[in-house]
């Protein structure tokens, strides 16, 4: 976490919770006072950019696995709240995601 930036990564979904370890993508939730960012990675970690100086945001993030034919959508997991840090400039960019394995941002 920085003034205007931030990472998440989470653990891989184990296999015998989704009774396959065929994970598709992954699902992900960040929130502000300002709206929210919705877009998925088909890799465990997210980065984001162009973020609101000193700004709570909320993260959270579910798994999209493969079952039987079908996709099969995991609960999100609780949610993780931090806060950017304060800086002299503030920034007017929409935020932005950063993932070399993913879609994103979409508002």
């Amino acid at each position: 976490m920085s003034s205007s930036s931030a990472s998440a990564t989470w653990n891989d979904v184990p296999c015998d919770e989704l009774g396959s370890n065929d994970v598709l993508r992954y699902d992900y939730e960040l929130v502000s006072h300002n709206g929210v960012i919705t877009g998925y990675v088909t890799s465990n970690t997210v980065s984001f950019s162009n973020l609101q100086c000193n700004t709570e945001y909320t993260f959270r993030v579910k798994a999209v696995t493969r079952v039987t034919n079908e996709d099969g959508e995991g609960p999100f997991s609780e949610d993780v709240t931090a806060r950017t840090y304060k800086s002299e400039g503030k920034h007017e960019s929409s935020p932005y995601v950063h993932s070399s394995k993913g879609h994103g941002p979409t508002s």
